[in-house]
């Protein structure tokens, strides 16, 4: 009889370590995704100090005048970037496979198109 109930307790003893270790890892989880959320918050934070330092030093007239500074610069005109364009029909072929050596092709002023 002394052996059964001491089998019987070394059970209970083994189930209740065994809980235990459960919610150890449990525990351990919630604090590492607790982490987790607070360095992606501070990156936000730090991103956003970023963001603001960057429209601070930007000022529009001495964009400009850096602007001017290069000389006579016209806007490049993208046309459509080269992706994979859905069929609209089911019966229909997709509109482009982009190469992906290319990203995007730009048209300059002269009519010449280049790729980026």
């Amino acid at each position: 009889m002394s052996a059964k109930l001491a089998a019987l307790i070394v059970a209970f003893a083994l189930t209740a370590v065994g809980l235990l270790a459960v919610r150890q890892q449990r525990l351990q989880a919630v604090s590492d995704m607790a982490s987790s959320i607070e360095r992606a918050a501070e990156m936000d934070r730090q991103s956003w100090r970023l963001r603001v330092e960057v429209a601070r030093r930007l000022d529009p007239d001495a964009l400009q005048r850096a602007v001017e500074s290069l000389g006579d610069v016209s806007p490049l005109q993208l046309r459509e970037c080269e992706i994979i364009c859905p069929p609209e029909d089911e019966d229909q072929e997709p509109a482009h496979v982009a190469d992906p050596g290319r990203v995007a092709s730009v048209e300059d002023v002269d009519g010449e198109e280049r790729s980026l």
